[in-house]
């Protein structure tokens, strides 16, 4: 039954064919193997460099002493996998790592075929005997299990020019000199059997495609792999994807330029890098401002050149967000943007956004006051000082730069003074708290806020969750601050006035979030949290807790993560940073 478990966790893939004495002189890698017409590719040059990073990382140390972890560790499930795992080990005899670096220390590439349809995987070893070796001990392993169980031969063989070919259901592998081969599919293993042995055919390390995405790609890299997009197109996959369209406006403002690259682009590559420091992932396309049609040029700029602005970074930060777009040519192109019951719903909302703005166009006069460089900043506030809602939630702020500061100002003061009003006449008829108007004015800068007023006799550190806003809207020179606190606008209006901030590289959009903050703020929630825990999951306070605690510590592990969209000149890059804090002395904590 051991055995059996074996097949289950290790997979199909690894259960098939034998080898014969065939060996090259030289390993060749797996793309010198493979045909032309595979449509995606991974690769990972140093599988057994990356397993000891892994092994040895600070912060799977960090993770191994959690108690939750521990207790993981200690699980049916994963004694289970030490077990079978020995038992391959007692097979072969190497320890797994040791196996790791023998059977793969040429590399480790997975790829899917288009023709075929059919996935393969390609174990480069370090010498010829240790891919036969290691399936002939998994073949006896997967035998004796059989037959001490009083089942039938589990595999079937079969002969194909000359190599024994051993199969369990569709799973087949053959060694080829150094390298394992393990596919899906009959064909596309007879294919890249006779392409070895005839020594004919052009191979995927001659197409021009791959080489141009091992150019893109970035270096170094643990995994690269590319994905051969117009392939994709032209099979009808993924047509959604593909199709350049938003479904909404909050998708499109987000990733409306990358679904316009998506339905042009030739190849996307990835590429992913380890170290002890950080996780990097990067996505890179070929991309051409000429793709860029006049209903999405709201999202690059003129000539693929707008920028965002710096990022605005305050106390307790928890996000902090910068990009280009100019909202108001999204607005104005939304017939071409967006469906017609989308478009129907916008109309509707510009309807009721005119009679907020006195009657203005929303789309011309309103968003087209507004210039296209957006900050947008969240942070957990501090109630250590005041009321205290029962459920603490961050504040955030949108920053914006007004483009005739003069003349739209007092229109943006009017209609917040204004929707104050209507918020606290809506709110008195629903038994809600009422807002209270301020106004703080300097030579330079103005402040307009809203605070929620405590009913007589109520729990101040049990409020109800508006207390969690101040509503407030601020100016300073030709910024505009739009804010859920008052604190938060304060903070902002002087930030933003201070001249000599630091200049970004060119990015569209550049995403920062604190994972420290995002730590306390669900250490703020922690009775709310373990509550939820218990009603969704049905678990004991203890456990809940347990859960939660594992949760927040596991979040200590990360210092900070980043999100960059750049476009090239002849590459846009989507790049996602998660930089791994410093081991902490659990003393300490």
């Amino acid at each position: 039954m051991l055995v059996a478990r074996i097949v289950a966790t290790v997979g199909p893939l690894l259960v098939v064919i034998s080898s014969c004495s065939l060996h090259a002189a030289e390993p060749r890698s797996a793309a010198d193997l493979l045909p032309p017409t595979v449509v995606a590719f991974a690769e990972m040059a140093e599988p057994a460099k990356f397993v000891d990073l892994v092994l040895n990382h600070p912060v799977r140390q960090q993770l191994d002493a959690l108690e939750g972890i521990q207790q993981a560790y200690d699980s049916p499930q994963f004694l289970q996998l030490k077990a079978i795992v020995s038992v391959i080990e007692a097979q072969l005899g190497k320890p797994w790592p040791a196996l790791i670096k023998s059977a793969a220390a040429g590399g480790v590439a997975v790829a899917v075929d288009a023709p075929s349809q059919g996935a393969v995987v390609v174990i480069t070893a370090e010498d010829h005997e240790t891919p036969a070796d290691m399936l002939e001990s998994l073949t006896n392993l997967l035998r004796a299990d059989a037959a001490a169980n009083g089942k039938p031969e589990p595999i079937e063989t079969r002969d194909y020019r000359g190599l024994t070919v051993y199969r369990v259901g569709e799973a087949r592998v053959a060694v080829l000199g150094h390298s394992l081969i393990a596919t899906n599919k009959a064909e596309l293993g007879q294919r890249i059997v006779d392409m070895h042995l005839d020594a004919s055919g052009e191979t995927l390390s001659q197409s021009d495609l791959y080489r141009r995405a091992r150019r893109q790609a970035a270096e170094p890299a643990s995994v690269w792999g590319y994905v051969d997009t117009e392939a994709l197109r032209q099979a009808g996959v993924a047509k959604e994807l593909f199709a350049g369209r938003a479904e909404n406006p909050v998708l499109e403002v987000l990733v409306g330029g990358i679904l316009t690259t998506l339905a042009k682009t030739p190849l996307v590559t990835i590429s992913v890098t380890l170290t002890e420091a950080e996780l990097k992932v990067d996505l890179g396309a070929p991309h051409d401002p000429a793709w860029v049609g006049e209903e999405r040029a709201y999202y690059y700029g003129p000539d693929g050149q707008g920028s965002a602005p710096p990022l605005l970074h305050v106390k307790d930060e928890l996000l902090a967000v910068s990009s280009y777009r100019n909202l108001s040519e999204m607005w104005l192109r939304a017939g071409d943007l967006f469906d017609e019951a989308t478009n129907d719903q916008l109309a509707q909302a510009e309807s009721n956004l005119a009679t907020l703005f006195s009657g203005k166009d929303f789309g011309e006069e309103v968003l087209g006051a507004i210039g296209p460089e957006l900050q947008f900043v969240v942070a957990r506030q501090s109630f250590d000082d005041g009321p205290r809602p029962a459920i603490q939630l961050p504040s955030f702020a949108l920053a914006v730069r007004l483009i005739d500061a003069e003349t739209i100002r007092p229109e943006f003061r009017r209609t917040f003074q204004s929707l104050i009003g209507f918020l606290n006449v809506v709110g008195a008829m629903n038994g809600q708290p009422q807002l209270d108007l301020d106004m703080e004015k300097s030579a330079d800068r103005q402040l307009i806020t809203a605070t929620y007023v405590a009913e007589e006799g109520a729990n101040m550190d049990r409020l109800p969750i508006n207390f969690n806003f101040s509503p407030s809207i601020g100016f300073a020179g030709d910024r505009l601050i739009v804010s859920s606190t008052k604190e938060l606008a304060k903070e902002l209006v002087d930030l933003v006035a201070i001249e000599g901030q630091e200049v970004p590289p060119r990015s569209n959009t550049w995403i920062q979030a604190d994972l420290a903050s995002l730590r306390q703020i669900l250490d703020d929630n922690r009775g709310q949290l373990v509550a939820q825990n218990m009603l969704s999951e049905g678990h004991t306070k203890e456990e809940a807790e347990q859960e939660i605690g594992t949760l927040l510590d596991i979040l200590r592990a990360g210092r900070d993560a980043s999100v960059r969209l750049t476009p090239g000149d002849d590459v846009l890059h989507l790049t996602f940073e998660l930089n791994f804090s410093r081991p902490e002395n659990p003393k300490t904590r």
